[in-house]
């Protein structure tokens, strides 16, 4: 998101002593064996910037693989191969076991010309991971970036069947305008066993740099089912110090991970919770720490690891800082994830490559396995305009928020309200304040949709609460309820809309529905109906479809 990272409240003494008698037993939650394959497009597009920030990108991807601290008796396999495409595709590095010496070598010798066949580029890592193992046998994730149309033979659904029935996850990266966004988000969806990630990026700005690295760094770390605590992209003013705060608890590895761009490093350090006896760990100085601490320095990467092993003094804020020596400005990428994670957030929906029906999302949050009821879940969706809307969550077993049983731990929201078109991204927030079983946390998950720039419905706004407004519907129309024109602090349970015809005729044939909720009826011959909505929260809005079998003209108001 286009925000400073977020910063959590610290959690005071009696919080804290509750939590830590959770977070001495925490579960051994080991991640899989897992092959990696990166297919970078290397088409005559992609030459200059583009694929000198796509070899960064692929580099942060294995670096996110090479420098977490986990301890021996929690090890697991990591491989790591390149594939590259143009007109035809090959193996730029072979399968190889992490920290595989010779991928940023191969990586840095790709050369941008040729045509676009996104279909050679997956075949072509297909095939790597049936030479690896030709029979299905560690977790299988794939990492696809593009800039282009695809033009040239073979078809990537030519190699639909073959990886939705072998390869776990496949995530894409559509870079800059050019790209298919509609076919990449399709094959984020469809391609592997379970949907994967998809992401838009553009490489114009600092910014937009940061995104695209950023976006790497979450696929490695979803692939190797990992967890995000923080995240954000920020500023750093010349000769500056930026700290942010997050609270650290139920995982047994935390990464601390900063990412930059330019010929600048920040330098970085550590500001343990109050109760740690170190007051900060540099980067010369975690070798030291009582703490179980590696430090990675690579190109445009930079990682504190942290292998919990004390709760008693590694849960709580942790403050992760960056120094800025240089005279100019300097832009990054900071994230606090995890691996081996008490708390999982796992967030589903109804596709990616979102066409005129509402994009539906389910959160679903545990604690060692078992549902969390009483958390906050919210999300913040950025329009490609940079334009940011609220999206509140509801464990309620409610249709018109989607959610199908009520208490049951997984929070769900659906939105059809989109006012551009184009890929966005959500930030799906998980926040609990800790009771007697489940610990004070906050996780967060980050993805990105597609929506049918021509399936946008531009909707008619209602105005305040009691005029009415008076409109001639043939066929459908939307209306909508602003969140501007509800009253300050107002938080009524539900809203009505009240329809009534204008024009001499019942209501025969005419639907309402809201929030791309089931269609409703008035009774038959009768000259008005009544809607009632769960008020959706003070930062969205109200969508109702009105559809007709005729022209009617049709007064509608609305009111708590």
């Amino acid at each position: 998101m286009r925000t400073a990272i977020r910063t959590f409240a610290g959690i005071t003494g009696g919080v804290l002593a509750g939590v830590l008698g959770l977070s001495a037993a925490l579960a051994q939650v080991t991640p899989l064996d897992t092959n990696h394959v990166v297919i970078i497009d290397r088409s005559g597009s992609m030459y200059g910037t583009n694929l000198a920030l796509a070899q960064q990108a692929a580099k942060v991807y294995k670096n996110t693989l090479a420098s977490s601290n986990v301890p021996a008796s929690q090890s697991f396999t990591e491989q790591i191969g390149l594939a590259s495409y143009s007109d035809t595709a090959s193996t730029s590095y072979p399968i190889t076991p992490i920290p595989a010496s010779g991928y940023d070598a191969a990586v840095d010798a790709l050369v941008a010309s040729g045509s676009t066949s996104i279909g050679a580029g997956l075949e072509e890592a297909l095939d790597m991971l049936t030479a690896a193992n030709p029979t299905k046998g560690p977790r299988e994730c794939v990492v696809l970036l593009s800039d282009g149309q695809h033009n040239t033979p073979p078809a990537p659904s030519d190699f639909f069947s073959d990886y939705f029935n072998r390869v776990d996850e496949v995530h894409s990266i559509a870079l800059g305008a050019g790209a298919d966004e509609a076919m990449m988000s399709d094959i984020a969806t469809d391609f592997g066993a379970s949907p994967g990630l998809y992401m838009r990026a553009d490489t114009s700005t600092d910014i937009d740099q940061l995104e695209l690295l950023g976006a790497f760094f979450r696929m490695a770390n979803d692939c190797r089912n990992g967890g995000m605590m923080d995240q954000g992209l920020t500023e750093i003013p010349a000769n500056m110090t930026l700290c942010a705060s997050t609270l650290v608890t139920a995982a047994e590895i935390v990464d601390f991970t900063m990412l930059f761009v330019g010929g600048v490093a920040p330098v970085v350090y550590l500001k343990p919770p109050s109760q740690h006896p170190e007051d900060d760990i540099s980067e010369t100085s975690y070798a030291a720490s009582i703490s179980d601490m590696t430090f990675v320095s690579a190109d445009n990467f930079k990682r504190f690891s942290l292998n919990v092993t004390d709760p008693l003094i590694e849960d709580g804020d942790w403050e992760f800082c960056a120094v800025n020596n240089s005279p100019s400005p300097l832009y990054l990428y900071s994230a606090v994830s995890t691996l081996m994670d008490n708390i999982q957030l796992n967030v589903t929906t109804n596709g990616l490559n979102v066409g005129a029906q509402p994009l539906t999302i389910a959160a679903e949050v545990t604690h060692l396995g078992n549902p969390v009821t009483g958390a906050t879940v919210s999300a913040e969706m950025e329009a490609p305009s940079g334009a940011v809307t609220s999206l509140t969550f509801y464990d309620d077993g409610l249709a018109a928020h989607a959610d199908i049983a009520a208490n049951d731990g997984v929070y769900s929201t659906k939105f059809s309200q989109f006012a551009e078109g184009g890929s966005h991204q959500i930030t799906v927030f998980a926040d609990h304040a800790g009771n007697s079983t489940v610990p004070e946390f906050t996780r967060q998950h980050t993805f990105g949709v597609y929506k049918d720039p021509t399936t946008v419905v531009t909707c008619q706004s209602l105005g305040q609460a009691g005029p009415a407004t008076t409109a001639t519907v043939n066929g459908t129309a939307c209306f909508q309820i602003d969140p501007a024109n509800y009253p300050t602090g107002w938080t009524p349970a539900n809203l009505w809309l009240q329809v009534t015809a204008m024009d001499g005729l019942p209501l025969n044939g005419v639907t309402v529905s809201a929030n791309g909720g089931a269609a409703q009826s008035a009774a038959a011959n009768s000259w008005s109906m009544q809607l009632s909505t769960p008020f959706p929260g003070a930062a969205s809005p109200v969508v109702y479809q009105v559809s007709t079998t005729s022209s009617r003209q049709l007064q509608l108001a609305w009111h708590p």
